[in-house]
């Protein structure tokens, strides 16, 4: 019973922790009609592999009352100009309003350019492995960032380029390290039983 007390009171501390500070995403109302609007979708923050959720989550809760930005989206984070490109991946107009993009052997359903204190999303026509991008402000470009709309359909990627996957929170991690020191702790004990038993 003690060593049970003791993974629990583990398990509360892990869950205790603070979590990792990240600006605050949200959709900035009368900037946005839609992802697929050419204009696109201006958000509050930085979009980057630890905020695509809070990204998707903010424009899903923006599109209940926006009828012209429905239906939901699903991003899936591929890379960025910021942590650095991968293979024969090419941007141009860094520093600029705008560019072009190149990324040879990978379909991107989604593009965001990150200027002044905040992103715009763009969502484009079809999934492409090229086109022109702009900031939609008169910042210059911080970094573009890449994506992919939907997980059942993954991006065409060439097996020679290395796309970087989502890392785990560290609560994720917790939790599953508490997991399993739980399963060991009945496991244990279950054993132990038996042997007195017979």
């Amino acid at each position: 019973m003690k060593s049970i007390l003791s993974a629990a009171a583990l398990v509360t501390a892990l869950l205790a922790l603070p979590a990792q500070a990240t600006s605050r995403i949200s959709v900035i109302d009368g900037a946005c009609n839609s992802v697929s609007d050419a204009a696109g979708c201006r958000f509050t923050g930085n979009i980057t592999a630890k905020t695509v959720d809070a990204t998707q989550g903010a424009y899903n809760l923006y599109n209940d009352s926006m009828l012209s930005a429905q239906p939901d989206i699903q991003l899936n984070y591929l890379f960025d100009t910021d942590a650095g490109l991968p293979g024969n991946v090419s941007v141009t107009g860094l520093n600029d309003r705008s560019g072009t993009w190149s990324t040879p052997g990978i379909l991107v359903d989604f593009i965001a350019t990150k200027a002044g204190n905040g992103f715009t999303l763009f969502k484009l026509a079809a999934p492409a492995s090229s086109g022109t991008w702009n900031t939609g402000v008169q910042q210059g470009l911080s970094h573009l960032s890449f994506m992919t709309g939907n997980l059942l359909q993954s991006p065409s990627v060439d097996p020679q380029i290395d796309v970087a996957g989502g890392v785990p929170e560290p609560s994720s991690w917790a939790m599953l390290i508490a997991g399993f020191g739980l399963v060991g702790v009945f496991s244990r004990r279950r054993r132990r039983q038996v042997t007195v038993a017979a």
